[in-house]
């Protein structure tokens, strides 16, 4: 197993399983969605395009798994770990973050808004998870540099 099969399993599979679930949340969440500036179908197409492009932004802050091939990263635990880590969780953090400090400024209860966001970064997170631990096993065993 090499760094593009973890890449594209930190990514690929993640992007898809986040579209379907985007996808049937957002049907069922604006099943009876009303406005005066737009339907129920031309916002669940926002945000299903919005949600691609989540996903290919936080495709691109996975890139830096690739900087696992120089044995200066790859040896060391810690920048190993800030590699495969760093960028997408500063981000999922923040929308997490921000959406938490929203609801508990404004709202003071929780609505579908942080369903999305869960679908939105935890396919995300465990993929990275599951890759990081599958790329440690392989390292120990010799298979990857």
């Amino acid at each position: 197993m090499d760094l593009k099969e973890l890449y594209k399993r930190a990514t690929l599979y993640p992007s898809v399983i986040t579209i379907i679930a985007t996808i049937v949340f957002v049907t069922i969440d604006n099943y009876n969605y009303k406005s005066e500036w737009m339907t129920g179908e031309a916002f669940s197409g926002f945000e299903i395009i919005m949600a691609f492009f989540y996903c290919i932004f936080i495709s691109a802050l996975i890139l830096p798994i690739f900087l696992n091939s120089y044995s200066i990263i790859s040896q060391n635990r810690v920048f190993n770990f800030l590699s495969w880590f760093l960028l997408p969780m500063s981000l999922i953090v923040v929308v997490i973050t921000h959406e938490v400090k929203y609801y508990l400024e404004y709202s003071h209860h929780f609505d579908s808004s942080l369903i999305a966001v869960i679908i939105l970064n935890l396919p995300f997170l465990t993929a990275l998870v599951w890759t990081y631990c599958s790329y440690i096993k392989h390292q120990k065993v010799g298979n990857l540099p």
